[in-house]
């Protein structure tokens, strides 16, 4: 169908994370398209920005294990093998 057509990206953990949600929108475009046209679409992503979440205490921390980029029925994962404080600039 010709038209806009809006691309949402989430998150998608795979472990619930006390407090966090299990999916989060990370991103979104608005694509123009006409009937039975293709597009690619690019997203870019901040670790910082787009995998954090705040721990009990208030600092914000990216969780390591497994985590999903979604768009539609695709899913791609990423595997986060650190953990990373803003508030000490630290890896633990």
């Amino acid at each position: 169908m010709a038209g806009k057509h809006p691309v949402l990206l989430f998150l998608r953990r795979d472990k619930a994370v006390k407090g966090s949600p299990v999916k989060q929108l990370v991103g979104f475009q608005t694509v123009n398209l006409n009937a039975e046209e293709k597009a690619n679409v690019e997203f870019e992503i901040n670790p910082c920005e787009h995998f954090s979440r705040a721990s009990e205490d208030g600092t914000m921390v990216i969780d390591s294990g497994l985590q999903y980029l979604v768009v539609g029925d695709q899913e791609y994962p990423i595997l986060l093998t650190q953990m990373f404080s803003r508030k000490s600039s630290q890896f633990f």
